[in-house]
């Protein structure tokens, strides 16, 4: 009786500590489930990023660049020919190879003819001084995308930081013409990409909307778009980045901006689109404070300020902009028509600026909140982006921002150009 007790005692003594054992470990693995559940998140919001912002806006800039250098391509080449063509109609004396006829005619074919043009020292007239000037002018500007689709290319092939990207992008031209300059850049990349988490996140700015949080604006209307139906709400950091937006405007901007429509479940958007009044960003995108002010420099632009007088000789699809309007004196630095430039590579902030009229002023903007010693810098070698400079500081009227750093030339997207929010809003802005 007793041992039966004993052994009673003892069971009863076991299940109650196996019990608390049981308790014990699945609480255990509940946290624990809980703390992977929280890694497996941050693990995911890091890799959308990266995916998102990094791979998928470089094979959209890659596309982009291509299908600029094949066009410009094909008029250089034509141009080309018309030249060469009617000089050898002129003096029977050039002593160059016959023009190459064919339509699959390359740039590097037509630059080994222009080439000898200059060896020999081939008389030229004025006219033709002039148009073969422009030649070589169209031809450092061809050198110049071909090496922005090499550059991104060859990062493409690599999984780098977005960070280190736009450095590289944005660094020295020279460099970047040179083999050797380039192979070591991209030694320097592939040494940086064992990053950390906090970086990664810094990168896209989300610590600093988290912790700078703000109101949304009065008078401006907010919504949220879901294309895929899945009634996503609004997103307060972006509430942040749209209130921090419009406090680095120029006076009078919120009279131009009626709605701002996060946009959600469209594979095939832009990072941002714009109308008049209007503005409509990707949801998708974490950080889109620096698109935004691209995208409100449009909106600033696309407001017409006045309706009469001569038209000049820009449009914006069938509407013709008059000549009082600011904007067409501003496209006039630069642009003989909506198509035309006339200006050389340097007179623009960005290469994607030298795309129209429209992406050349959104670019000077952007590049004058974020990066305005930059600009000044460019400014202060160059006419053209001196007189950019002005107009869009007079916009301002003098106001200025904190840089983080200079640029010694022109990236593919000032929007790609790292920004220190803290320096720039905190500071400047």
């Amino acid at each position: 009786m007793l041992l039966h007790l004993s052994v009673s005692r003892f069971l009863q003594f076991k299940f109650v500590v196996s019990f608390f054992v049981l308790i014990f470990f699945s609480a255990g693995a509940y946290f624990g489930y809980l703390s992977a559940l929280v890694d497996l998140d941050e693990q995911e919001f890091l890799r959308q990023i990266q995916e998102s912002t990094d791979k998928e806006r470089l094979q959209k800039q890659l596309a982009r660049t291509k299908s600029i250098l094949e066009a410009r391509s094909r008029a250089y080449v034509r141009r080309s020919q018309d030249f060469i063509r009617q000089q050898q109609s002129i003096s029977a004396a050039v002593e160059v190879p016959p023009p190459v006829l064919e339509e699959k005619t390359t740039v590097p074919q037509v630059n080994q003819i222009l080439s000898a043009f200059e060896q020999q020292k081939v008389p030229l007239n004025q006219e033709s001084k002039k148009v073969f000037t422009g030649l070589q002018e169209e031809q450092k500007d061809l050198a110049f995308f071909q090496d922005e689709v090499g550059v991104i290319e060859q990062t493409l092939a690599r999984e780098v930081p977005q960070e280190d990207v736009n450095v590289y992008l944005a660094s020295d031209r020279k460099k970047r013409s040179v083999s050797g300059g380039l192979q070591q850049l991209l030694l320097i990349i592939d040494k940086q990409k064992e990053l950390t988490e906090k970086r990664k996140a810094a990168v896209d700015g989300y610590q600093y909307w988290e912790q700078n949080a703000r109101a949304a604006p009065g008078g401006i209307s907010i919504a949220v778009s879901n294309k895929d139906q899945l009634k996503r709400q609004l997103n307060p950091l972006h509430v942040t980045q749209i209130t921090t937006a419009l406090s680095v405007m120029p006076s009078g901007f919120d009279q131009r901006l009626r709605n701002v429509y996060i946009v959600y479940g469209d594979p095939k958007m832009r990072r941002g689109m714009t109308g008049v009044g209007v503005v409509f960003m990707k949801g998708e995108e974490l950080d889109f404070f620096r698109v935004m002010v691209h995208e409100f420099g449009h909106v600033w632009d696309l407001t017409r300020e006045t309706s009469d007088g001569p038209k000049s000789n820009f449009n914006d699809g069938e509407y013709r902009i008059y000549e009082s309007d600011p904007s067409a004196t501003y496209y006039s630095y630069s642009w003989k028509s909506t198509t035309e430039r006339s200006s050389g590579a340097q007179g623009y902030a960005s290469s994607y600026g030298m795309s129209d009229p429209f992406e050349d002023f959104a670019e000077a903007f952007s590049l004058y909140v974020m990066q305005q010693d930059t600009f000044k810098n460019w400014a202060g070698s160059n006419p053209v982006m001196a007189k950019k400079y002005a107009f869009i500081s007079q916009l301002y009227n003098g106001r200025s921002f904190a840089s983080s750093k200079k640029y010694l030339t022109q990236p593919y997207d000032v929007t790609m150009l790292y920004v220190d929010y803290n320096q720039l809003l905190e500071s400047g802005g």
